[in-house]
């Protein structure tokens, strides 16, 4: 339990240590992606003349966006330090006399860079719940974010193991990067981080449903801009979905592992 606990403390040391670097990339991101969104979704509420769209108010809306950027880092903030890049510099072998579990390690290293990202945040929404109390942001529900923060946690797995499994593939290939783009671009798309999947046609989200992007990444999110916890029968669903592909990834990750370290020769591929 030491070993984890000191990895935090590196994480978050190392995010103290480049302050600005680190509030520029979670806050400044949040800000611009939620300002442009705002206004763009302003001009659509106006121009259709609609109270709502996709079972979603203005205010619904701008808090998606709002917090979208916040769980794409608690979920997939893992492009950097990829498994692959210890692969090809050979720096793999320094983790291997380690007495520990090297995937394992890496897992918790990410996990906590990912969630020191949450203080900027919390901040800002004790801002606002003193500061202005009668806001959409002060009001979200606090059962509706401890929602939200434990099942972006119980995502996270799912995609450093979705991640991992191309990372793995630089025993034996000589460029994985292109693969984690597709990965990213897929679960943005079909999770709901570009446009909530509420907007998504039906027949859509009758297969998106058997897939574990929305689970991973829309799911929790509009939670938080509706307010309101899901159905019990629509969490079970969601859920399950992600448990099974977590599991299966977790398996395929486990057997390149094994596979992969027969080719690795300890001085980079």
């Amino acid at each position: 339990m030491s070993l984890w606990i000191q990895l935090f403390r590196t994480e978050f040391e190392k995010a103290l240590t480049y302050r600005t670097d680190f509030l520029m990339r979670v806050l400044g991101k949040a800000l611009s992606v939620s300002l442009i969104s705002w206004y763009l979704w302003s001009a659509i509420f106006s121009a259709e003349n609609k109270s709502s769209i996709g079972g979603l108010n203005l205010d619904e809306m701008g808090i998606y966006y709002l917090v979208l950027p916040l769980t794409l880092i608690l979920v997939m903030n893992q492009d950097f330090d990829s498994l692959s890049t210890d692969i090809y510099d050979g720096s793999l072998s320094k983790y291997l006399v380690y007495p520990r579990s090297y995937v394992l390690m890496s897992f918790v290293r990410k996990l906590s860079a990912s969630w020191i990202s949450l203080l900027p945040y919390f901040l800002i929404w004790i801002g606002f719940k003193f500061c202005a109390p009668d806001t959409s942001i002060s009001q979200i529900p606090g059962d509706a974010i401890l929602f939200f923060l434990v099942w972006s946690l119980i995502a996270f797995p799912f995609y450093f193991l979705s991640a991992a499994v191309f990372d793995l593939l630089a025993f034996w290939f000589e460029q994985t990067w292109s693969l984690r783009t597709i990965l990213r671009f897929t679960t943005l798309f079909l999770g709901g981080g570009y446009v909530p999947l509420s907007l998504f046609p039906e027949s859509w989200m009758k297969w998106l449903n058997f897939l574990p992007f929305q689970a991973a990444i829309g799911f929790q999110t509009l939670t938080v801009a509706r307010g309101e916890i899901p159905p019990l029968q629509e969490l079970i669903q969601n859920f399950t979905t992600l448990m099974i592909w977590t599991l299966f990834s977790a398996v395929v990750v486990w057997s390149l592992w094994r596979r992969g370290l027969k080719y690795f020769n300890g001085s980079g591929m």
